[in-house]
């Protein structure tokens, strides 16, 4: 396979600044997201004394009162809650090694501060405003223009992560928030993210079974070029309201084996007849490169960014002389194919419980109650203007945070021990339950 061991991932002992208890500086919120083994609620920093205030700090490090957001990896396992999995520990080491890397980038979400406790890992980061669903659903006009200029973000920040030799391996709407003053799209959740080794390529099966590669599925390694195809598969359904690979019966396994086949391979055409067909011969190309079954031929994410769709997007001059059709049905379509995943947070868990207990103890404050999403969203609080895009921010803080990394269903995880780069699998979305499988060499 070509493979070779890269770094170890950390212990503790790396990890300096990540302190025993993760309540000795914060004071937990309301619930953003939640999955199998990780919710995300907001936070906001303690003062030096009693409650007194929180506070942030702004791009140059300055303080100013605001919230944060955490990420908590439930380290029990399923069937002994009393005992911390040693691989779910291995994982979330793995996990905040690659975010590390990641570093400060405009376009990716910024890891804060880290904790790892008795039965809990803390990962501090910044809070974003919206999820991409959102966001899109709030803009007031959706055409290729406003699409290119989110593909150029999202690959700007996907091209910074494979500059640092990660690869995210989760790429999908549902891991693109709204963020920063500025409103601009950033990449999320590194749960199922890998280092590039020195020499040779990634192995195992990861990520959510729409936007998985084709070498990867067929039990090949891979590299960076793993992500370029999700990117590919992400604006194909943006554009087309289906996936390019769509078996007659949605499953996880289905959609694998359509993809390993290729067949019947992508129309490139709007779902339906009723909407309007027309794609500019720039976008579709965008498209196609990307989605090259052949890996030698799919550009890098940064040879992406210089394509023509993405460069003139950018600029606000794609096809400026054009009355281009909305693609709002599209979304519409990409919802309903389970192109989007919106889990209520509501839902009260066991490790929801042992948090509030913590806090209460530490602090004597029970945990927020989350509301349900299902709830009539009257209430909503007007629309905020993130730059280029009109986002409604709900009372219920639905979709700031939309957390999808997973541990896989039995409570195991399914990395090969032998392999520092084969974190927890990740169940997918919608129709596409999948779990995946770490490598098998």
């Amino acid at each position: 396979m070509g493979c070779s061991q890269s770094v170890p991932p950390p212990t503790t002992a790396d990890h300096e600044e990540a302190a025993k208890d993760f309540l000795d500086q914060y004071l937990l919120g309301v619930k953003l997201g939640r999955g199998a083994f990780a919710t995300v609620r907001a936070c906001s920093k303690i003062s030096s004394g009693p409650l007194r205030g929180a506070w942030d700090e702004d791009a140059d490090g300055n303080a100013k009162k605001g919230e944060r957001a955490v990420k908590i990896l439930d380290m029990r396992t399923k069937e002994k809650p009393g005992e911390v999995s040693q691989s779910l520990q291995k994982a979330a080491h793995i996990e905040a090694y690659c975010w590390k890397a990641v570093g400060l980038h405009p376009n990716c979400v910024r890891l804060h501060d880290l904790f790892f406790g008795d039965d809990f890992v803390y990962m501090v980061m910044e809070k974003c405003q919206s999820g991409l669903l959102q966001a899109l659903e709030s803009m007031p006009e959706l055409t290729e223009r406003g699409f290119g200029n989110i593909a150029a973000q999202m690959l700007l920040g996907v091209s910074h992560c494979h500059s640092v030799k990660v690869v995210h391996r989760d790429i999908k709407p549902d891991n693109f928030l709204v963020g920063g003053e500025e409103g601009v799209i950033k990449l999320a959740d590194f749960g199922l993210s890998a280092m590039m080794p020195k020499q040779g390529k990634l192995p195992g099966v990861f990520g959510t079974a729409p936007f998985m590669c084709p070498e990867m599925l067929k039990d090949r390694s891979y590299d960076e070029k793993a992500d370029v195809w999700s990117v590919g598969v992400m604006f194909y359904v943006f554009l087309y309201g289906t996936f390019p690979y769509m078996p007659k019966k949605p499953s996880s396994q289905a959609m694998k084996q359509v993809i390993i086949e290729g067949s019947p391979p992508p129309s490139h055409q709007p779902l339906s007849n009723t909407f309007a067909v027309f794609r500019s011969p720039d976008a579709m190309k965008f498209v196609r490169t990307l989605l090259s079954r052949d890996v030698d031929r799919r550009p890098s994410a940064e040879e992406s960014l210089h394509m023509a769709w993405i460069t003139s997007s950018m600029q606000g001059c794609h096809m400026p002389d054009t009355d281009l059709p909305s693609l709002r049905p599209m979304l519409f379509a990409a919802k309903k194919c389970g192109a989007f995943e919106v889990r209520d947070p509501a839902r009260q868990t066991e490790a929801d419980e042992k948090l509030n207990k913590l806090q209460h103890d530490r602090h004597g404050k029970d945990l927020p109650e989350t509301p349900s999403i299902k709830k009539k969203q009257e209430g909503d609080r007007p629309s905020k203007n993130l730059g280029n895009f009109e986002v409604r921010i709900p009372s219920s803080s639905k979709g700031l945070w939309d957390n999808s990394t997973n541990a896989s269903a039995n409570g195991s995880t399914a990395c090969d021990t032998s392999n520092p780069n084969t974190p927890r699998s990740s169940s997918s979305t919608g129709e596409f339950t999948s779990k995946t499988s770490g490598s098998r060499h």
